[in-house]
C-alpha cells in the first residue's frame, strides 16, 4: 500500500499515511480461519522480531463503529515502533493464535499475501 491510499468499507473511510516496522517485539501469526486470512500480532520481548506495518488514519466519528467492527480475537492496543514511539494498533489475544501458525520469518503481511492466498501454505 502507498501513503494516501484510501480504503473504504462499510463503515470506514481509512487513509494509509505511511509504512513502518514495529521494534523487534513481536511474533506474527497467520490465524486460523477465514476467509479472509488475517494476520495476528503478540508481544514477545523474548523471541520477538521487526515486522512491516501499516499507519492509518480514521476520523474520529468512524472510530466506534470501525471498533465495533473488530472480531476477537482481534483487538486494538499499543504497538511500539522501531523509532520507539508507540501507535494504537491491531494487536491479538493470546488465545487466538493457538490454532495459528507462527509467520514471524515473512515480516510483512501485505507483501506475502498474495503469494500465500496462492499457495495457501504458510511455511
Amino acid at each position: 500500500m502507498l501513503p494516501g491510499w484510501r480504503f473504504r468499507g462499510p463503515r470506514s473511510n481509512l487513509w494509509i499515511l505511511h509504512r513502518s516496522m514495529t521494534s523487534p517485539v513481536y511474533r506474527f501469526y497467520a490465524l486460523a480461519g477465514g476467509p479472509p486470512k488475517r494476520p495476528g500480532l503478540i508481544h514477545d520481548s523474548q523471541n520477538g522480531a521487526s515486522v512491516a506495518v501499516e499507519i492509518w488514519s480514521l476520523p474520529l466519528a468512524e472510530l466506534d463503529g470501525f471498533l465495533q467492527a473488530i472480531p476477537a480475537p482481534l483487538g486494538i492496543g499499543s504497538v511500539e515502533l522501531s523509532d520507539g514511539t508507540t501507535v494504537k494498533g491491531f494487536v491479538c489475544e493470546a488465545y487466538g493464535v493457538e490454532d495459528g501458525q507462527d509467520i514471524t520469518h515473512l515480516a510483512d503481511w501485505r507483501q506475502d499475501l498474495s503469494r500465500l492466498e496462492q499457495q495457501d501454505d504458510w511455511s
